[in-house]
């Protein structure tokens, strides 16, 4: 049996109709998804400054040593954070000058 023209209109709206309101569903969900940002003692402005100056002070850095001597770097005004889940703007001098 063959479909008339309007059977198919009308086949083709309810179609479209059940499509969008899945689509309207999919898209309105994700925004009932909550996220929880990232605690960190700075910003990631701050760190990305922090980070460049560290960087760029260091760039052109070129002391003479013997080898085998070791290297004292004394840092002060550095946030050392208690637990080590975090790593600490110490931690990265250290590695920066380490090389």
């Amino acid at each position: 049996m063959m479909m008339g023209f309007n059977q198919r209109l009308r086949l083709l709206t309810v179609a479209c109709r059940i499509f969008l309101s899945c689509l309207l569903v999919l898209l309105v969900s994700g925004c009932a998804f909550t996220r929880t940002p990232t605690q960190t003692p700075r910003s990631a402005t701050e760190q990305l400054l922090l980070s460049q100056a560290i960087e760029r002070s260091l760039q052109d850095l070129s002391i003479p040593l013997m080898e085998g001597s070791s290297v004292i770097v004394e840092t002060v005004g550095f946030a050392v954070p208690p637990a080590s889940i975090i790593p600490s703007d110490l931690t990265y001098v250290r590695d920066a000058v380490a090389g």
